[in-house]
């Protein structure tokens, strides 16, 4: 028993972290629930625009799913 519940809440919390759904070369789309952090988002996207050299720049949510688009790091910001 002293075993089941750290092994039970290491399964919640890894149900928390965001995750890749869709990469088109361009953008991603990183599929988080409503307690994941915006760190767990960033760094998702990151992970994978970084695959090709360029960085996320998060562009808009929409139920759940969070658009990075994947630019050259010196894009100046808005």
């Amino acid at each position: 028993m002293k075993l089941v519940a750290p092994l039970f809440t290491l399964s919640l919390l890894a149900g928390c972290e965001a995750h890749v759904v869709q990469d088109d070369g361009r953008s991603v789309v990183v599929e988080g629930r409503k307690w994941t952090t915006s760190a767990s988002l960033q760094t998702a996207a990151d992970t994978e625009c970084q695959k090709r050299g360029l960085r996320a720049f998060f562009r808009s949510n929409d139920h759940g799913q969070y658009i990075f688009d994947c630019v050259h790091a010196s894009r100046p910001l808005k």
